[in-house]
């Protein structure tokens, strides 16, 4: 009978420790079946890398392209300027008739001054020039203006070179006999004013108008 009470208390000890192991995998398979614990992945597992693709996307690739589409289509405008100049092109000339006055562009971007008719080509060449100087001229930035100096509206033909007419001929083109009775030489088209001498200015395109 002693040794029966001695092994009692060990057999109480062992369903215990069976039966705290059984409670222990139960406990761990009900949290593993638990829908709070698939919330909580959802919560964060699902939710973070859908998030994180998203972000992702678009701080790289979304934004990225959408600037680098801003970009190209900038592109093109900022590439249709060109340096447009007459010496470039035909500039010869037999006569005034034979000439077109235009603007040019020395440098790009253009600058709303470069259309202001300042110099000339040849008639023939006038279109493509123009042609070109539009192109040219649309990389003006928005709300640039000029006041155009003075232009004569025209273009004459000087050594056999198309010039821009100005507001008149250089001082040189007075001659002494002109001078002499205070006048000064001006282009004879669209001119009206009292005249001098003939032939006293440097190009028959010309008049002396006297006071």
């Amino acid at each position: 009978m002693p040794h029966a009470g001695r092994a009692a208390p060990a057999f109480v000890a062992l369903c215990c420790v069976l039966a705290c192991e059984g409670k222990t995998e139960d406990r761990t398979d009900a949290r593993a079946d638990d829908p709070r614990d698939a919330q909580a992945d959802a919560r964060t597992g699902g939710r973070t890398d859908a998030r994180t693709d998203t972000d992702v996307d678009a701080q790289t690739g979304g934004r990225t392209d959408a600037r680098t589409a801003a970009q190209t289509d900038a592109q093109p405008d900022a590439l249709a300027c060109e340096v447009v100049v007459p010496s470039d092109y035909d500039t010869s000339c037999m006569g005034d008739s034979d000439c077109a006055e235009v603007g040019q562009v020395s440098a790009c971007p253009a600058s709303a001054c470069d259309g202001c008719n300042l110099s000339a080509v040849s008639n023939g060449a006038a279109a493509a020039y123009k042609s070109a100087l539009t192109r040219a001229l649309a990389s003006i930035p928005m709300g640039q203006e000029c006041s155009c100096p003075c232009d004569g509206g025209f273009a004459v033909c000087r050594a056999g070179k198309c010039e821009a007419a100005f507001c008149g001929p250089p001082v040189s083109d007075t001659l002494p006999s002109c001078e002499n009775a205070l006048g000064t030489c001006q282009y004879s088209r669209n001119t009206t004013c009292t005249q001098g001498a003939a032939n006293a200015c440097a190009y028959a395109d010309e008049v002396c108008c006297v006071e």
